[in-house]
Protein backbone atom coordinates (compact mmCIF):
# COMPACT_ATOMS: atom_id res chain seq x y z
CA UNK A 1 0.00 0.00 0.00
CA UNK A 2 1.42 3.31 -1.02
CA UNK A 3 -0.12 6.70 0.10
CA UNK A 4 0.87 10.05 -1.81
CA UNK A 5 -0.06 13.45 -0.43
CA UNK A 6 1.24 17.00 -1.12
CA UNK A 7 1.25 19.39 1.54
CA UNK A 8 0.88 22.71 0.94
CA UNK A 9 2.30 24.87 3.96
CA UNK A 10 4.70 27.89 3.95
CA UNK A 11 5.57 27.37 7.46
CA UNK A 12 6.50 23.35 7.25
CA UNK A 13 9.41 24.89 4.52
CA UNK A 14 10.16 23.15 1.19
CA UNK A 15 10.91 19.95 2.67
CA UNK A 16 8.09 19.12 3.91
CA UNK A 17 5.70 19.89 0.55
CA UNK A 18 5.93 16.06 -0.65
CA UNK A 19 5.30 13.53 1.95
CA UNK A 20 5.11 9.88 0.66
CA UNK A 21 4.36 6.60 2.89
CA UNK A 22 4.83 3.46 1.94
Amino acid sequence: QAVEFEIVDGERGPQASNVKIM
